[in-house]
């Protein structure tokens, strides 16, 4: 299995340093140089680690690490000079896995970044396929307690809204015709006219989203079907 690492550091040497020691014919390592630019990436690909500074965590207050926790159910390691006993601790408890000291030697980098990989490939079943969705700091969805949170506000929603708003957002900007809809949320139950039912739930969550947000989080493709686009938000 391939596997995808990404550093956010805005140290280039330690970016470069990270990836010609962690690459290999199986494992692609990518690198950023801002937080914004990390956080984009990492909600866009899929990684199996996440190596970052912690001085740019900083900048956000920790806000960036706390996303990205409560999205994706991947390790993060991170790199820290100079910091205090209590911001370790802190980092820690906002949702890193492992902390480690700059400067460093290569090979207990290397190694805790292998060792948080291992784990996190053996833990990983089908269950970890279910995680949390968080779309910039407007937007959460919460599989596992079926709870959506827009703008502060918890949402409530049937049980087929929640599972068609979980279902567009794993898939953002993709359109997707009311027939894959209805095959995924309904499966085998029968409904008089599939069209109309998942028109019906559309614009429901429409209703209920816009009661909230004016911004239309659900597209209409014309002639194809709907597409779900987050406006993911930015930290300033």
């Amino acid at each position: 299995m391939r596997k995808s690492i990404l550093i956010i550091d805005d140290d280039l040497k330690i970016c470069r340093l990270i990836k010609n020691n962690l690459e290999n014919e199986l494992t692609d390592v990518h690198y950023e140089l801002s937080y914004q630019n990390g956080l984009d990436n990492f909600m866009k690909h899929q990684y199996c680690l996440v190596i970052m500074d912690f001085l740019l965590l900083e900048t956000a207050d920790l806000t960036m690490l706390k996303i990205m926790r409560h999205s994706k159910p991947v390790p993060i390691l991170i790199l820290s000079a100079n910091a205090s006993t209590a911001d370790k601790v802190r980092a820690l408890k906002s949702g890193a896995d492992d902390v480690l000291s700059k400067p460093f030697e290569v090979e207990e980098c290397v190694a805790r970044a292998e060792a948080l990989i291992r784990r996190y490939i053996e833990l990983r079943n089908d269950a970890d396929n279910i995680y949390t969705l968080v779309f910039g700091l407007e937007l959460l969805i919460d599989p596992q307690y079926r709870i959506v949170v827009l703008k502060g506000q918890r949402l409530e929603l049937t049980k087929k809204e929640f599972d068609i708003l979980y279902l567009f957002a794993r898939h953002p900007l993709q359109v997707l015709t009311r027939v894959q809809i209805y095959d995924q949320i309904w499966d085998s139950e029968s409904v008089f006219n599939p069209d109309d039912t998942v028109r019906f739930h559309i614009q429901g969550l429409r209703k209920k989203l816009g009661a909230i947000d004016e911004a239309s989080y659900f597209e209409t493709v014309w002639g194809v079907g709907y597409r779900f686009n987050p406006r993911v938000g930015r930290i300033n």
